[in-house]
């Protein structure tokens, strides 16, 4: 899927990628409250696909909606994304996001992309340890113990993450650590 969008300038770029993105029915993109956002624009990009903050049309709460294009292209893929929906779908812990839905195509011949649907978290680990302002020693502290939290947790069910970085450690407003 190309997101470039041409040489038409950021502006075109964010209209391929809302093009780009068909939404199961009844979702739609919802306003950011971070300023830096567009209301039009990914939330962010994954390894397997680009998320949205959308509403979620049955209660009209905010969430994640993850699109993961080509899944059924190779062996391979479809393992991946199995297991990683496998495992979402089980663990149920504080530091650890939580898989609330994977959204069901309205017909089989357009079962090529999955929808799944999880917390919205504000802001990556990345994102803060660059930003201007500075980390108390609290707020590292606090960090550390969520992430060893949840890696425990993870651990425990014989799981190994691997690719724990800053910009996959997903923050909410509370300073709660997934």
């Amino acid at each position: 899927m190309d997101f470039s969008g041409g040489s038409g300038g950021p502006r075109s770029s964010q209209q391929a990628i809302l093009a780009a993105a068909v939404f199961p029915q009844g979702y739609s993109v919802v306003q950011p409250t971070d300023a830096t956002a567009q209301p039009d624009r990914a939330v962010g990009y994954g390894a397997f696909g680009v998320v949205w903050a959308v509403t979620d049309p049955r209660d009209g709460k905010r969430v994640a909606l993850k699109k993961m294009p080509n899944v059924f292209q190779n062996l391979i893929s479809c393992k991946r994304v199995y297991r990683e929906l496998r495992m979402l779908s089980t663990f149920r812990h504080q530091n650890v996001l939580s898989l609330y839905d994977i959204v069901q195509p309205d017909h089989i011949d357009l079962f090529n992309e999955i929808y799944v649907l999880t917390e919205l978290m504000q802001s990556d680990l990345h994102k803060i340890i660059v930003s201007p302002q500075p980390l108390t020693s609290d707020h590292v502290k606090v960090f550390l113990y969520q992430i060893l939290r949840g890696l425990k947790y993870l651990h425990s069910a014989n799981v190994l993450h691997r690719d724990i970085k800053p910009g996959n450690l997903l923050v909410n407003s509370n300073c709660c650590l997934k």
